[in-house]
């Protein structure tokens, strides 16, 4: 059961460091058009998903967790 909350809690940071990451470039656009007279591109690039290492690993490792513990969950109430 243990695996199961890693897991979900792995996923979880994945998506919040992703979303942190999307702020952060929304934030800096709209710094520089509050000084918009330098003429710089206003243009928003958010990242992308694979821009950041941390963020499919901490995914996919939660998935992987996760599946651990639903095993382990499934083979725990098979033997009762």
């Amino acid at each position: 059961m243990k695996f199961i909350y890693l897991g979900s809690i792995l996923m979880m940071f994945g998506g919040l460091l992703y979303t942190l990451e999307r702020i952060n470039a929304y934030l800096s656009t709209y710094v520089m058009w509050i000084g918009s007279a330098s003429g710089a591109d206003l243009t928003v690039f958010y990242p992308k998903f694979l821009d950041n290492f941390f963020v499919p690993f901490f995914l996919f490792l939660g998935i992987f967790v996760c599946s651990i513990g639903f095993y382990q969950l499934k083979i725990i109430k098979q033997s009762e």
